[in-house]
């Protein structure tokens, strides 16, 4: 039984070595994809161009949010503040 599990071993670390060495020759054999610096250029702009609408449009989805929640209270606080100093400007006149 140990003899087993040793061949076995022995067997798995030759197949793990196989494919490894496969693995690597075979991606070595490929031409890397090499781009200009323009190319990485236009990549790049492209892709903070939408990142920079996808945050746009998140912050327009929270302002339209939180307005509706923020807004109104402050709104009448001010309202209220200037309404009460009239009332005291009247009150002390």
């Amino acid at each position: 039984m140990v003899i087993l599990q040793t061949q076995f071993k022995k067997e798995m670390k030759k197949l793990a070595l196989v494919v490894f060495l496969g693995t690597w020759l075979t991606s070595c054999d490929k031409k890397q994809n090499t781009l200009s610096r323009s190319e990485i250029n236009a990549r790049v702009d492209s892709m903070v161009a939408l990142r920079l609408q996808d945050i746009s449009n998140e912050a327009m989805e929270d302002l339209n949010r939180r307005e509706a929640i923020e807004v109104k209270p402050k709104a009448d606080s001010i309202v209220a503040a200037r309404m009460m100093k009239k009332t005291d400007t009247l009150i002390h006149k």
